[in-house]
Parts: C-alpha cells; sequence; structure tokens
C-alpha cells in the first residue's frame, strides 16, 4: 500500500485528537504521555543551552494537535505560527489559540510562500516521514528559508551514521545527509542531544507489559538524558544555527 501522508495523518487525527493521535501507535496514553514529556525535557536541553524563547517569534512545523504551541506559548513567544499537513490540526487550533496564526502547509511543496521568517523554527517528529528524498531536501530548504538570520532550528530524528527504514512511512536519514542538506541553507549543526534511551523501544515484549512498565523506563531515560549519554538507535533532538550573515 503507497503512504500518502495528508490522509494517514488526518484519518490518525480524525480519529484521535489528543497525544495517542499524534504519538506512538499501539501504546497507551501514560506512556505516549512519558515519551512527550522526554520530548519536552530534551527541547528544554537545548534551550537551555542555546535559545531564549520569551519575545520570540517560532514557526511549529507538524503542529498537530498543538504540543509545542503550548509550550512555547507559556514560555512567551511573542509569535506563534503553527503549519501542519491536515486541516483537522488547523482547524481546531485555530479555534483554541485566536491570537495565532494556522496555516494548511505541506511543507514538501516546493512553491509554499511564507512572507515571516522565525527566530526559531520547531519540526519535531516530521521529516522522518517525509520518505520521498526529493521532498525530503525540498522540505530542508523551505526549513533553512524561514529560519531567520542568527535563528535556530530544532530537528528530531535518529541522526546515525547511516539510513534506516523500519517502515514505509518512516525514513531515518543519516547525520550526514543532514549536515549537507541544512549546510546549503546557511545552517550548521551545533548540538544533538539524546531524547529516548529504552523507551520507544519493543524489545520484543507484549505491548501490555511495556505500558505497564514505562514509568520505569521513563526514570531512567529522564536520568540518562540529563548526562546527554549515548543513546545508538534512537530518537534525538537535533540544533542548527543559522548563519547571522
Amino acid at each position: 500500500m503507497t503512504y500518502e501522508p495528508k490522509k494517514y495523518w488526518e484519518d490518525r487525527l480524525k480519529t484521535n485528537f489528543d497525544i495517542t493521535g499524534v504519538g506512538c501507535v499501539g501504546f497507551s496514553e501514560t506512556y505516549n504521555k512519558y515519551l512527550y514529556s522526554l520530548k519536552l525535557s530534551s527541547l528544554e536541553i537545548a534551550l537551555d543551552e542555546h535559545a531564549v524563547i520569551e519575545g520570540k517569534s517560532v514557526l511549529d512545523i507538524g503542529c498537530g494537535t498543538g504540543f509545542f504551541v503550548d509550550y512555547y506559548n507559556r514560555k512567551g513567544a511573542k509569535k506563534i505560527t503553527g503549519v501542519d499537513i491536515t486541516k483537522v490540526s488547523i482547524l481546531k487550533l485555530r479555534e483554541k489559540y485566536i491570537h495565532y496564526k494556522f496555516l494548511v502547509v505541506d511543507i514538501t511543496d516546493p512553491n509554499i510562500y511564507l512572507k515571516e521568517r522565525f527566530n526559531i523554527v520547531n519540526a519535531f517528529d516530521v521529516l522522518y516521514h517525509i520518505v520521498d528524498d526529493a521532498k525530503f531536501k525540498t522540505a530542508l530548504q523551505n526549513i533553512s528559508f524561514w529560519c531567520d538570520k542568527g535563528g535556530y532550528v530544532l530537528i528530531t530524528d535518529y541522526f546515525c551514521k547511516k539510513d534506516i527504514i523500519p517502515a514505509t512511512h518512516v525514513h531515518h536519514r543519516s547525520v550526514r545527509t543532514y549536515e549537507n542538506e541544512l549546510s546549503k541553507g546557511g545552517i550548521k549543526i551545533v548540538d544533538i542531544i539524546p531524547m529516548y534511551y529504552l523507551m520507544n523501544r519493543r524489545f520484543y515484549l507484549p505491548t501490555i507489559m511495556l505500558n505497564k512498565i514505562c514509568p520505569v523506563f521513563y526514570l531512567i531515560d529522564r536520568s540518562l538524558q540529563r548526562m546527554k549519554a549515548l543513546n545508538g538507535r534512537n530518537m534525538k533532538l537535533m540544533i542548527g544555527t543559522k548563519s547571522k550573515e
């Protein structure tokens, strides 16, 4: 079956417009809440070391149910724009956050025009769902263009030495691929922060068991994350900055 991103995510969010709809399929709401807590803690580590949110403009790519919109709003962002491939996401977020802008956008489209440039471009769990290489390159070109000079780009992926393709709708690309493509837009990778260790793995165990023991996994992962210990083939957060010139 051919992977159609727009239909895939539209169907998922229409069924579950919550953390399970944008999270890891098959796991419980509790498990996904722990996953998102680790996403948030990795983001906070990145921002504490590299960037300031308050008073800045933010572009949230793949805004989904608004998890990161809510975070940036609480942290004092001056302006937030959310883009998503699904109409259901944009319509619901427009109702919730009437003072921010939300647009239906396919970031793999080479003809997109966004007038603004942003201090922070947030793209969690988006790029590795773009399985077509040409579209992936276009997406990174758009991201580089939307990032203001001196701004920051935040992207999640495995960032291993080689590509990993675990499913038809997932293509994890190497850190070298990201370095090469982002450099074309004047963006340099300045840090890569591990996100998960035991979480986000199935260990050949029944899902019901993983759902029960996830609090223990979370505590271990949170401790290792603070130390920035290496995590191999698991999710990481990359921070890139755009040249001021």
